[in-house]
Formats: structure tokens, C-alpha cells, sequence
């Protein structure tokens, strides 16, 4: 191991102390996670769990509860966004006073793919292997394997077909990356 990739462990080791144990000690992650430090963690319930090879950008924001698989990219400035976060059905009483729902989550499965500036709301799912272009705004689960673009992120298109998802599936089974 060269000296640089030994540099590069122990600074992300030395920031996941300093987010997961000082600033969100909640946090629940597996091994290899690298978050930049200026992301934004806001989980109303506590309920953070990444899995194991979890990458999010700079200025990423999470104001929602989420649970994210493994071997996940989440590029910079996205956003996974909860969409009950005030109740505007209150009669006499201002966004700003209004109380938080916060009871949807996201949940990411293994392999995913998040592009800049992406925006999830909650209570969406989105499927193993899928992939979130930029600029996307996902409110609705997006199926497995499927590559969504917006206006209102649409399925435009499949990342495999049938017989290579099946393989994709299995070559990552072999290699203990997913169940």
C-alpha cells in the first residue's frame, strides 16, 4: 500500500470519528464509508444506517430518515428530503409554526448510483442497482436496475435486461456484496 492511499484511510478514518462519534454519534454505517464533513444530517427519529461502501458528496443534505444499502454513491449536493416535514393542512396556524410529520423514510438498496444534485423525498424506495441521474427529483420508488431522469423522474430506461440482472445478481452474491 503506497504512502498516499495510507493518508487518504487515515483522514477518512480521523472524519468518521469526527462525524459518527462526536457530531451524529446515531449514526449507524458498516465499514469503508467516506462522508465529506459538510454534509448536512438532520434524521428526525435517529434512524441513519448505511451499509458497508457508502460514498456522499460534498454539501450532500439528509433531512429525513434513511436507510442506505451497500456499495452506494450519493454525489454532491443531493438531497434526500422529507415530504411530510410540515403540515400545511392546519387551519390558523403558519408553515413556520406548523408541527413536523417526518413518519416516511428513504431506503436505498445495494448498488446505487445517485447523481449531482439529485433530490429524493421521502417514502421512496429506490431498487438495487438503480441509478438517479443529476438533477433528478424522485418522488415515487424507483424499480430495480432502472435509470431515472426527471421532470418527475421517469424510468427512461433498464441498466440490464433479464438474464443480466440475473447474473449481475449472482457474480455480487459470489463476492459477498449483496444476500
Amino acid at each position: 500500500m503506497n504512502i498516499i492511499r495510507i493518508i487518504k484511510l487515515l483522514l477518512n478514518s480521523i472524519r468518521n470519528i469526527l462525524l459518527f462519534k462526536i457530531k451524529y454519534p446515531w449514526v449507524v454505517h458498516g465499514k469503508n464509508v467516506h462522508v465529506q464533513q459538510n454534509v448536512r444530517i438532520f434524521s428526525p427519529n435517529k434512524i441513519l444506517r448505511m451499509g458497508d461502501t457508502v460514498s456522499i458528496g460534498s454539501h450532500a443534505i439528509i433531512n429525513t430518515d434513511v436507510i442506505i444499502g451497500n456499495h452506494v454513491m450519493i454525489a454532491a449536493h443531493s438531497g434526500l428530503v422529507a415530504k411530510d416535514a410540515h403540515d400545511h393542512k392546519l387551519v390558523g396556524t403558519t408553515m413556520f409554526e406548523s408541527v413536523r410529520g417526518d413518519k416516511y423514510e428513504i431506503i436505498i438498496e445495494d448498488d446505487v448510483w445517485v447523481g449531482f444534485g439529485a433530490i429524493i423525498l421521502s417514502g421512496v424506495t429506490i431498487g438495487r442497482g438503480a441509478i438517479i441521474a443529476s438533477g433528478a427529483v424522485v418522488v415515487n420508488d424507483v424499480p430495480p436496475y432502472s435509470i431515472v431522469a426527471s421532470p418527475r423522474a421517469q424510468v427512461i430506461s433498464q441498466r440490464f435486461n433479464e438474464d443480466d440482472i440475473h447474473k449481475h445478481d449472482e457474480a455480487l452474491r459470489l463476492r459477498g456484496i449483496i444476500q
